[in-house]
């Protein structure tokens, strides 16, 4: 065999000779996963952790390649897992975003009830719910 070409020299170079009967053994290996799939979708009704068993990543690498799709319409290990870290941190980021809302309509509500409570009358010596209460604590 000749020496290889210097822009692959090295690298690890992966050639598979593809006939027509090894690719319809790859196509008709597609409905074990179809079965696999539909199963773990029914089981997963009764048992959501079932579902943990599947390597959805690998079942989506190995169907394509046993359907014959160009390998370029997947996208690289590596740039699934930046989407994945962008989107985990847009789902952080957002959760923040919720908290700081809930805290600020939390302060406008005790805003609120404090209005409320200076502009409630208690009796009639004009006292209103707010100096009721600071009179209770000992005119703090």
């Amino acid at each position: 065999m000749p020496e290889p070409p210097e822009a692959i020299a090295g690298s690890g170079l992966r050639v598979e000779f593809v006939s027509v009967m090894a690719q319809a053994q790859k196509l008709v290996s597609t409905s074990p996963i179809d079965q696999t799939l539909a199963f773990a979708a029914q089981l997963a009704q009764a048992a959501p952790e079932a579902l943990d068993n599947l390597d959805t990543d690998a079942v989506l690498r190995l169907y394509a390649d046993n359907l014959g799709a160009p390998a370029s319409i997947l996208r690289s290990a590596e740039d699934v897992a930046a989407l994945r870290q962008q989107r985990a941190q847009a789902q952080a980021q957002a959760a923040q975003q919720t908290q700081a809302q809930a805290g600020v309509q939390q302060a406008v509500d005790m805003t609120e009830a404090a209005k409320n409570l200076g502009q409630t009358p208690v009796g009639a010596d004009g006292l209103n719910a707010m100096d009721a209460l600071i009179g209770g604590l000992g005119g703090m």
